[in-house]
């Protein structure tokens, strides 16, 4: 029997969601062990976001794949280095897009110049740290490309196809395939400068085609289209074609014959573009190329590439607006290179910048000023950002008056970041009883309805005869599920009827399982056609009041639950066992506990002569050993995991702890930590789930839900699971 706590019974709903699925069974299972039982059975991904560096920008793992990262879908925020860990649950692991699915990153700032960052990069997901920068987003498009081809791969296929794709690109850029994992920047002041080099005249030449789009809310999406099209290219190059200089220009011409190139580069606008972008590049090459070997590992190298670089960029978009030709605009492009000028005033330089980004145009005379008052100071892009009392303290009335309008820019970024927040908070919907929702998967689905009592019912239904009836227990254990309160084993509510609080934000908590609910607003369905993933990719066209939504619950504490008795079956005798004593003695060794009708996971302690292992009744902690049946592929004896047990308020509880993934989950793919505990002198097995899990699920009203229906019951995809008995 399936515990009843809402965690358990939503998340099951989605199991083959492209969201997340469940934790949660009574098999006997469990979830691995980090040395902290608090932590949850996920692993994380870490890495940098580098244009420059990105800060605070969002980082997710899309799997929706539409190119923005959903409330659904893992995500994190980079710091002010560009750094991030993404969390990756074991329930985002079973997503059917999880291995093919891309990490994202967009918005946040560049460190270098401290413009916003309006582009998007991409990376695949390999490994446990990864890089995104532009040269990894070009390897991505490449690799999806290949994946629209044969989306359903092993991971050998899909292995073999991210190294072709790092090769082609490698091969173009002229890299060692080895250098695309690494971080740019950090190469760069190492003295290995190839790297950036490239990375920055990809990115600032697909910034300079930005530039042909007016409306800037569109150059995220636009950029990816852009990146896009330059892999469409990079695939037709030849050994002999190298260098983004090449790439850029074979680019252009495709565009001049292919219409969708031509439409990914944004038209006749973007051509134009493109000419100052090849520009670009090649002042970025001229800059590295140029400057001294030890200047070039100076960590404000960078920042005064990405300054020059900015006023380039700044040239070209007034050009475009301007009307201006494809040579007009190409000569706006600096041919002089102020690396080589060892006088070249940067500190007057970045202050123009600080200004500059701030909208306040200042000249030599103030610029002066502000540098004797800055005097002292390492000046750099945003120095004077970070010296505002410097300026407001000054008694120049000038400086004052810079202050004043800085203060004032500072303020509307503040105050646009605050509305962003906003935002998404609005998008949370508090929940109004009663209301009831519908999570449906493969030939089923579940009704979950918040009623004005303040309690939670689950209704299952499933196929039968080409109609849905009521879901029956189809034949899952019935006994009584008990949850661990105030110390001791108390009956969990049924389905019918499992209590909640409400909260005065319009969230709720179910108060058994340690779970706060929050309903967020999804995404506009109404009147369109859309793809369920967790439906075999079924399209359902919607009526016009459909409406999504997600449910996020959030494991607020450990919670401990019991419900099946354990028992020892031998000489065709049953019998139940009343301690950890009895169970550690009768599953020891050959006996299993833990797997399948052919092999699992038994007892064992100390090993004798033989290999064979003796078992101690009275220990309190252990190792696992394999255990199979004859014939049985599995090697017998091999230390498998661990067993410990400790005391939780107030009661003994033995928490297994398996190595292997395939010893954690039970036939409906859920994960826990597996857990026996004493009651009432007879022991039972049950699962811990750990404080700090967050599920994400989406689900839909009943408008959306009957359309759903229907477009399964008409199905050919169905037309077996329809007709079940």
């Amino acid at each position: 029997m399936k515990r009843n706590s809402v965690l358990s019974t939503i998340t099951l709903s989605v199991a083959l969601s492209a969201i997340l699925t469940g934790c949660g069974g009574t098999s006997a299972t469990s979830g691995s062990d980090t040395g902290n039982d608090n932590n949850t059975p996920s692993a994380s991904i870490t890495g940098k976001a580098v244009d420059g560096y990105l800060q605070y920008a969002t980082v997710c793992l899309d799997l929706s794949e539409d190119g923005y990262c959903q409330p659904s879908e893992p995500s994190t925020q980079t710091d002010e280095n560009g750094a991030f860990t993404l969390t990756l649950t074991e329930e985002a692991k079973t997503d059917p897009n999880f291995d093919t699915a891309m990490l994202l990153v967009y918005g946040g700032k560049d460190v270098d110049t401290g413009d916003d960052f309006t582009g998007k990069l991409l990376a695949p997901k390999e490994g446990k740290s990864v890089i995104l920068s532009p040269v990894s987003t070009l390897v991505a498009k490449t690799l999806q490309k290949e994946l629209k081809k044969e989306k359903k791969l092993s991971k050998e296929e899909l292995k073999a196809k991210i190294e072709a794709a790092k090769n082609k690109v490698a091969q173009v850029l002229e890299l060692d395939p080895k250098e695309l994992d690494a971080d740019p920047v950090a190469e760069q002041e190492k003295g290995n400068d190839k790297l950036i080099k490239k990375a920055l005249q990809l990115q600032k030449a697909v910034e300079a085609m930005l530039a042909a789009e007016p409306d800037e809310t569109k150059h995220t999406e636009r950029a990816e289209k852009i990146y896009e099209a330059i892999a469409d290219v990079l695939q037709e190059t030849t050994p002999q074609e190298k260098g983004v200089d090449r790439l850029l220009d074979k680019t252009l011409q495709k565009a001049e014959q292919d219409d969708r190139v031509k439409a990914l580069l944004g038209g006749d606008q973007g051509i134009r573009a493109g000419a100052a972008a090849k520009e670009v590049a090649k002042a970025i090459k001229k800059h590295f190329d140029e400057a001294d070997p030890n200047i070039k590992k100076r960590k404000d190298f960078l920042k005064k590439v990405a300054v020059v670089t900015r006023e380039d960029l700044k040239k070209v978009k007034v050009a475009i607006e301007e009307g201006k030709t494809e040579d007009e605009i190409r000569g706006e492009i600096s041919v002089d290179n102020p690396f080589a000028k060892p006088d070249f005033d940067w500190g007057k330089k970045f202050i123009a910048h600080d200004l500059d980004l701030a909208g306040i145009a200042a000249d030599d005379t103030l610029i002066e000023k502000l540098k004797t008052l800055l005097e002292g100071e390492e000046i750099e892009p945003g120095t004077l950002f970070k010296h505002l009392d410097a300026l407001k303290n000054s008694g120049d009335q000038d400086i004052q008056n810079i202050y004043d309008k800085l203060q004032k820019f500072v303020a509307q970024k503040e105050a646009e970041r605050e509305a962003q927040e906003a935002q998404m908070k609005n998008r949370f919907i508090a929940f109004k009883p009663p209301m009831t929702l519908y999570l449906p998967h493969g030939n089923k689905y579940e009704e979950v309805s918040f009623n004005e009592d303040n309690t939670l019912s689950v209704h299952k239904y499933r196929a039968q005869n080409g109609t849905f009836v009521p879901k029956n227990s189809d034949g899952e254990n019935q006994n009584s599920e008990y949850i661990l309160q105030n110390g001791s084993w108390v009956a969990a509510s049924d389905e019918s009827a499992q209590p909640f609080t409400m909260n005065a934000d319009g969230t709720l908590t179910m108060t058994e399982w340690n779970e706060k609910v929050s309903l967020l607003e999804g995404k506009d369905i109404a009147g369109k056609t859309i793809t369920i993933p967790q439906l075999r990719n079924l399209a359902v066209t919607m009526p016009d009041n459909a409406k999504m939504y997600f449910i996020k619950v959030e494991k607020q504490k450990d919670t401990y639950r019991i419900d099946e008795p354990v028992t020892s079956h031998q000489n065709g005798e049953e019998t139940v066992l009343h301690n950890f004593g009895e169970f550690i003695q009768n599953q020891c060794q050959t006996n299993w506990f833990i797997g399948n009708q052919d092999h699992g996971l038994a007892f064992a302690s100390t090993q004798n002569a033989d290999g064979s292992y003796q078992c101690d009744a009275n220990a309190k902690s252990g190792k696992l050993v394999t255990a199979s049946a004859q014939n049985s592929d599995v090697e017998n004896g091999k230390i498998a995991g661990e067993w410990k047990i400790k005391e939780v308020d107030g009661q003994e509880i033995m928490i297994i702890k398996p190595y292997s993934k395939k010893y954690l989950e039970d036939d409906e793919g859920d994960i826990e930590y597996k857990i026996f505990a004493v009651k009432d002198g007879t022991l039972y097995r049950g699962g811990l789930e750990p404080k700090g899990i967050v599920r994400n699920m989406p689900a839909f009203n009943g408008a959306a839900m009957d359309a759903i229906k229907n477009s399964i019951a008409n199905s050919w995809k169905y037309r077996d699971l329809m007709n079940e008995q």
